[in-house]
């Protein structure tokens, strides 16, 4: 069995998918996963790899399992978005945490903000009690080895296929955002621990959401938050997460009113408590007349 798979995906880009690509040069056998290809990109970019080109845009989720499908063969792979890049040695370290923590089923670097020592995230904890998940940007940069979380970001991941299979796959209802959290806290529930190794150091470009998705995104965070309670428990402990949910969100309505971002992000929450997870599955821009009607519909 082969050691390292590494999946470099992108969409439609060349040059950040360079300085990513340049950055894990001889770490393992790469693929670089085109999402949404037009052919163009694929053309810009020399080098000792294969190509995925898909000409539709996958959830994050189908891009990740089948990059875990073709990595069958191997023991590893390396899932990134080609706004990271990797400091000499970061690959090395996280093969050698590993192999010395067999149990462990994902594992992070330690992210920071490009040209600085500001961390961008250092992987995140879950609050089962109020269904929340947090991201960890403290200061960590003067310490080392492990430090165990509950999930960590998808944006670079390496995965024990071992364990994955253990776990079932990412899970693509999501589309965007919490499909990482979810992941995590399965892996940590099958009793296959989720960390971030402190010595594998990366940067992340990452540019967020635009502003023309402002709606979209607000709607799909509040959605994917209640929709992985929905997932993931049952009986008598999705009803009280559920009525704690719906309870705080009519609590921070009286607080802030009638805002329209609350009133999206609770819109979302709606859904995802009522499973209905294909609503505005994809990208949609603020000026679109549907949230006319998601957002006066509650």
């Amino acid at each position: 069995m082969s050691r390292l798979k590494i999946t470099v995906l992108t969409y439609r880009e060349h040059e950040m998918t360079s300085l990513c690509v340049n950055s894990l040069a001889g770490s393992g056998d790469l693929d670089i996963f085109f999402n949404g290809s037009d052919g163009n990109a694929e053309k810009k970019l020399e080098g000792d790899f294969q190509v995925i080109s898909e000409a539709e845009n996958l959830a994050f989720a189908s891009a990740v399992n089948l990059a875990v499908q073709r990595a069958a063969n191997y023991e590893f792979l390396l899932f990134v978005t080609n706004d990271v890049t990797f400091t000499p040695g970061a690959v090395d370290s996280l093969i050698s945490s590993m192999d010395q923590n067999p149990s462990i089923g994902l594992l992070g670097p330690l992210q920071l903000v490009p040209e600085s020592l500001q961390i961008h995230h250092g992987g995140g904890s879950f609050d089962r009690k109020r269904w929340k998940a947090d991201i960890h940007c403290e200061d960590l940069n003067e310490k080392s080895g492990l430090v165990f979380r509950d999930w960590i970001d998808g944006g670079a991941m390496l995965i024990r296929l071992s364990a994955a299979e253990k776990v079932g796959p990412m899970r693509p209802e999501y589309g965007f955002y919490w499909e990482d959290v979810d992941w995590g806290i399965r892996f940590v529930a099958a009793g296959l621990p989720v960390a971030v190794d402190l010595n594998a150091k990366v940067t992340h470009a990452s540019s967020g959401t635009t502003r023309e998705f402002a709606r979209w995104k607000q709607y799909i965070i509040g959605r994917n938050r209640g929709l992985s309670a929905r997932l993931n428990l049952s009986g008598s402990e999705f009803q009280r997460i559920a009525r704690y949910l719906r309870q705080s969100m009519f609590l921070r309505k009286l607080r802030y009113g009638t805002a329209e971002k609350g009133l999206v992000y609770w819109a979302g929450m709606r859904d995802g408590l009522a499973g209905k997870w294909e609503t505005v599955k994809l990208p949609i821009r603020d000026e679109d007349p549907i949230w006319n009607s998601i957002i006066n519909s509650h």
